[in-house]
């Protein structure tokens, strides 16, 4: 397990100093791209909290610890756990490595880390949204790719994808564009992801 607190100990009172707060609210977009990274490679799931979602299986935990036994809080937290399960110390330095590039995950990637965490807590319908979406993403950046390497117009290319009305379409113009070929049939993406997300 690896260990960051805060900067600074909280008051005799036990709070926060005002300071604490600011550097919190400041780096937490970097602890959140982090922990996005992690979390994908790893295969674990993102914990947003420490206190709403406790889970010892998590790559990534981030936020205020629970008021202690004595009354105070403790400073703010961010835990990454490493070994064998769930995260590599490997996952952390790239986590660490991206946010510090300001390097967000691919968007396909964050829909597919939304489905896997939905999928976990047994929303199907949510986790078909997201896998879906997903499917979206990356089928429709492929495609306008080769339209516009093919020198076809942005206007065009818009209108393709929009026209192309969700993943079944997508996938049959990615098809038809003679492009990598998906390892599932358009029926099929249209029978597992499209059909149950509109139910």
């Amino acid at each position: 397990t690896v260990r960051a607190t805060g900067l600074v100990e909280s008051t005799s009172e036990g709070m926060i100093p005002k300071e604490m707060e600011r550097i919190q609210f400041r780096t937490r977009p970097w602890f959140d791209v982090a922990r996005d990274w992690i979390a994908a490679c790893s295969g674990q799931p993102r914990l947003h909290s420490l206190i709403s979602h406790p889970s010892p299986n998590a790559a990534f935990a981030y936020g205020p610890r629970p008021r202690s036994i004595l009354g105070g809080s403790e400073p703010p937290t961010i835990i990454f756990r490493a070994g064998l399960s769930p995260a590599t110390v490997q996952h952390i330095r790239l986590g660490f490595r991206m946010a510090s590039r300001n390097t967000s995950l691919p968007l396909y990637r964050a829909f597919l880390l939304d489905a896997r965490d939905a999928s976990r807590i047994n929303d199907t319908r949510r986790a078909c949204i997201d896998a879906g979406t997903a499917v979206e993403v990356v089928l429709a950046e492929s495609i306008s790719r080769e339209l516009r390497r093919r020198s076809n117009p942005d206007q065009f290319v818009k209108r393709s994808i929009t026209n192309a009305n969700g993943a079944v379409g997508l996938a049959r113009i990615h098809e038809s564009l003679g492009l990598s070929k998906i390892p599932v049939s358009a029926r099929k993406i249209g029978d597992q992801l499209s059909n149950p997300r509109n139910l």
